[in-house]
This record gives C-alpha cells, structure tokens and sequence, in this order.
C-alpha cells in the first residue's frame, strides 16, 4: 500500500508528526508518498526515503485542520484518492481524529477496517460576457458585495426555473460538507455530510426574500449578480465570488454563475466511527442535556 502524508507545512509539530508516521509506515513495509513541495524538507530534514510518484497513492493522510484539508483536496481532485485526515487545527469537521491517538489507528488503516463518506462535491462555471470560466469547491460557494456599499440584486433560479430576486450582501451555495462553515454562519441549515443536497443561504437579505433553502444535489442552482446603480465601476469595488474561502474571482454586473454535483466526491476515511451528532457536541460543547 502508497500512503501520500501531507503535513501543513506552516507547523512544524504537524511536519514533525508526518515524519514519524512515515517512519512507521516504513517499518510497516509500506510505501509513503509526499507532495513535491514537501519531498525536500522529508528527505533533506527528516532523512526520509520517499516514493518518486504520488498520484497512484491507495491512501492520503492529511494532517491539519479543515483549512488544510481543503487546500489539498482541491490538490488531490480527480485523483480518487480517499483522505484520512488527522486534526492539527481547531474545530476540524472534516477530520477523523485528533493527532495524539493517530498512531492507534494506524494499524485498522493499513487492514482497510474503516468506512469511507462519500461527500457532495459543487463544480460550477461563471459566464462573464463572452468569457466562461469553470471551478470546484468542497464547501461553498460565496458572492459577496465585498467593498461596495449597498446590497447586491441576485436573481436566484433552481433547475432554470426562476425562485426570486434577493437584494443581500451576497448569496452562498453549501454543500452538507460546508453547512457547518460560512452557511451556518448566515442562519442556513447544518445538513448531515452524508446528505444529497445544496443549501442555498442569503447574506442579511431584505425581509422580502426567502432566507435560506435546501434543493436536491442533482439541481442546478443559478445566480446573476447586479450591481447597485452607479457602484462597482472601479475594480478594486467589485463583487467577488469566493471558493471553500481559498480562492477569489472578481464579479462584473451580470455575471451568471451555475453551480452544480461534481461528479467526483469527496472520499473522508472514517476508522473512529465517531457520528457527526458526536462531532457536533465535541467540537461545539453543546450542552445535550439530561435525557
């Protein structure tokens, strides 16, 4: 088995952790893997022999918090690489468990004594004028007003049917994966991960509009951006459209963007067996009462 280990190279107890697992992994008889913007630091800092290719890995062990995961399931898209990720950040939803009871684990990972979640994955495209540009995000997608100083006008269409015209700061399209995030947030509702659904949330919308809303992962939610009368003409004013909050895409009046189920997942590993109501008291501390 290829195990690719993706440390978040900003902590050094996350690199350290990667290169013990490595270590192990070794002795296991296993193969390890990493990204080429850590094969140097491993083999240089830590001695570390590792694999030359790293898109054939059986498994990838991200260590990190959501952030990091994000950052390198977008890497790792297309690759069909299931994720086992390893909490080194905060609240870490997407994780399977923190890092000081990894190493128990190891051993049910490598005899495949595990689940996998498969997790609803958005792609979309933006069609700007003449200009068509695609993207993915595992969380959300967001258009946010940003600079400008009033609210945006969004009209809003599920399967090209027309739903209504939202005046808001902004709009987002959540996966069940990102309910917990940004959504949340803005009073949308938090959807079970294993969920075939959009949530579809406003940004302090006007009275006059429908808050929030949930429609089938197989839909195709569709938004047009327009501007406030006399605003955004400079570009550093512009609306933008943020993806998972890791990339940002400048917006121009009238812009329409379609968002849709990417036909790959999100493939989590779960050897904890820990439910997500589990993970909503441990991460929250929400107080479950005395039933």
């Amino acid at each position: 088995m290829k195990l690719l280990i993706i440390p978040n190279g900003t902590r050094k107890e996350s690199l350290d952790f990667g290169a013990r697992l490595a270590e192990l992994l070794t002795e296991k008889k296993q193969k390890v893997a990493v990204l080429p913007e850590f094969k140097e630091i491993f083999e240089k800092d830590y001695s570390l022999k590792t694999e030359k290719e790293y898109t054939d890995s059986d498994i990838a062990v991200v260590l990190g918090g959501d952030g990091t995961v994000l950052r390198y399931a977008r890497v790792l898209h297309g690759l069909e690489i299931p994720i086992w990720a390893v909490n080194y950040g905060h609240l870490g939803y997407l994780t399977d468990c923190d890092h000081d009871e990894a190493f128990g684990y190891v051993d049910r990972l490598l005899a495949g004594d595990y689940e996998t979640e498969n997790r609803v994955v958005i792609a979309g495209r933006i069609r700007s004028g003449e200009k068509m540009s695609s993207f993915v995000a595992f969380n959300e997608v967001v258009a946010y007003r940003a600079r400008l100083l009033r609210a945006l006008k969004i009209d809003l269409f599920i399967d090209r049917k027309f739903i209504q015209t939202i005046h808001a700061d902004g709009i987002i399209v959540s996966t069940p994966t990102g309910s917990t995030a940004y959504n949340w947030s803005a009073g949308g509702p938090v959807m079970l991960p294993e969920s075939e659904n959009m949530a579809i949330t406003a940004i302090a919308q006007s009275l006059y509009s429908i808050p929030s809303m949930v429609t089938s992962a197989d839909s195709v939610v569709s938004f047009q951006v327009h501007y406030p009368s006399t605003e955004g003409n400079n570009e550093s004013e512009m609306p933008v459209l943020t993806l998972d909050s890791l990339e940002k895409i400048p917006l121009r009046d009238g812009d329409a963007i379609d968002i849709y189920r990417d036909r790959t997942p999100l493939m989590l590993i779960r050897v904890k067996n820990l439910d997500f109501y589990q993970t909503l008291q441990r991460k929250l501390s929400f107080d479950t009462g005395d039933y």
